[in-house]
């Protein structure tokens, strides 16, 4: 009976840590990551430091711009990178948005998918927040 009773116990100890914070559902507002970065060169001079970013941080800009318009101030691209989710690398794809306006430059993140399936869970949002934060002071280093 007392083993029994300590199983059941056990069990359910190590069931209630199962149900950590980390898996808790994201919301649609989840699944896009924005950053801004105000500037004070032209920009002309952003739009191409921006493109130089791309293609350093990329390998090709080539392979991952799918459109940009310099009057507009807009550069749109997919791509993907390697996140590790506990012990092994998972490929991540999202698609970016670079704004430039009003001497703020805006990048977002979005249609975030992990092996084929969207974001579900904020640990997985919060490994790849790791992600587009190097990708983001990397670009405010280009710009500032």
């Amino acid at each position: 009976m007392k083993k029994t009773i300590f199983v059941i116990f056990g069990l359910s100890v190590f069931l209630m840590g199962c149900a950590t914070p980390a898996f808790t559902p994201v919301t649609e507002a989840d699944r896009t990551i924005t950053y801004e970065i105000q500037y004070s060169i032209s920009n002309e001079q952003t739009f191409r430091l921006t493109k130089l970013w791309i293609a350093e941080s990329f390998n090709s800009a080539k392979d991952v711009i799918t459109f940009e318009d310099s009057e507009l101030g807009v550069i749109t691209g997919r791509f993907s990178t390697q996140v590790f989710f506990a012990i092994s690398p998972t490929t991540v794809w999202m698609n970016f948005k670079i704004t430039l306006k009003d001497n703020v430059s805006t990048l977002e993140f979005t249609n975030i998918t992990i092996g084929g399936g969207r974001i579900e869970y904020m640990n997985q949002k919060n490994k790849i927040l790791e992600t587009t934060d190097l990708l983001y002071n990397s670009y405010k280093q280009k710009l500032l």
